[in-house]
């Protein structure tokens, strides 16, 4: 299937700063890319670059065969873009704003402008505000409504701020299975800092860390590669920390032991590293039997999107 949305070697820079640096990736129709990184790394940056609102100082943007840069706005026409904190006209109503929107993305044949709004209101869920000015909207609504100016001319690229910034739980899945749904006959590009967003609705994950890509993958696959370090929990009474600890570091694939805060003062929490390859949690288990130990807290940390994140960008999996 051909790319809906090609970046290549995107370069942005203020004075001596390169906020984003050479960065190149593809997304076909059907994939969830999830754009990841710590604040400052380059993602907003980089979304405005893609949607024509700031233009590179190197690199080329083409959305469905158009290049931003020699036909910005046949490609800018194929693209829906929620912006980061979603501003909006905040004097109109809800279906004014939405009217605006559409006339401005030259939807004005009454019929199929009429079409186009109701698509959307009832993708978000806005008929109970329709005629309320946005300005006396919830974060959450006014979330909704950006949502809605985003898919009015149903394009086949969606580019998405932080979607589900501000959104209650029940929003926020209804906001997700939203997008696993048009994913089937749109490209579509996250930006988000809640990882958990990654594991349920991306496909493929990009992690920016001071403007460059420092990890492509899938979220899968970023959980497997975490496990190459496991992780036990073991709360032990403080008094025999001392005698476990030396035992720990004596076996062969346990990497590292570190103490951290128990909620019970006498208890000594302790947090085991090990190999991939190490029955971690049974060669626990066997350790504290061979020395009569009893653990009154003993769980295997499962590996998770969050975990490769801090390792790619902080070089730890702590």
């Amino acid at each position: 299937m051909t790319d809906a949305l090609t970046v290549s070697d995107l370069t942005k820079k203020y004075d001596t700063i390169t906020a984003v640096n050479d960065v190149s990736f593809s997304v076909k129709v059907g994939d969830v890319l999830g754009f990841l990184g710590p604040n400052g790394a380059g993602k907003s940056t980089t979304m405005k670059m893609i949607t024509g609102f700031l233009q590179p100082d190197a690199g080329e943007v083409v959305v469905l065969g158009k290049s931003m840069h020699t036909h910005p706005l046949l490609a800018k026409a194929a693209i829906g873009y929620l912006p980061e904190g979603s501003p909006l006209y905040g004097d109109m109503t809800v279906i004014n704003f939405l009217g605006f929107m559409a006339q401005m993305r030259g939807i004005t044949e009454i019929k199929k402008k009429g079409a186009a709004i109701n698509r959307a209101v009832s993708r978000m869920q806005l008929q109970s505000v329709l005629r309320q000015p946005i300005d006396t909207l919830s974060k959450g609504f006014k979330r909704r409504v950006g949502f809605a100016q985003a898919i009015l001319h149903n394009p086949k690229v969606l580019i998405l701020d932080e979607p589900t910034d501000g959104l209650d739980p029940n929003q926020k899945h209804q906001i997700r299975q939203l997008i696993r749904d048009m994913a089937k006959e749109k490209a579509i590009v996250i930006s988000t800092h809640i990882l958990e967003e990654v594991e349920a609705i991306c496909t493929r994950a990009i992690i920016l860390n001071q403007g460059k890509i420092v990890l492509d993958s899938t979220p899968q696959q970023m959980q497997l590669e975490a496990q190459e370090q496991r992780h036990v929990i073991v709360h032990v009474p403080r008094a025999q920390s001392d005698k476990l600890l030396p035992t720990l570091l004596k076996i062969n694939g346990i990497i590292k032991v570190e103490f951290q805060q128990a909620d019970d003062p006498t208890q000594a929490a302790l947090r085991i590293h090990g190999e991939k390859d190490l029955a971690l949690l049974d060669t626990v288990h066997k350790v504290l039997s061979d020395h009569q130990l009893q653990a009154s807290q003993i769980r295997m940390e499962t590996a998770r999107v969050e975990d490769m994140f801090r390792k790619v960008t902080l070089g730890t999996m702590n």
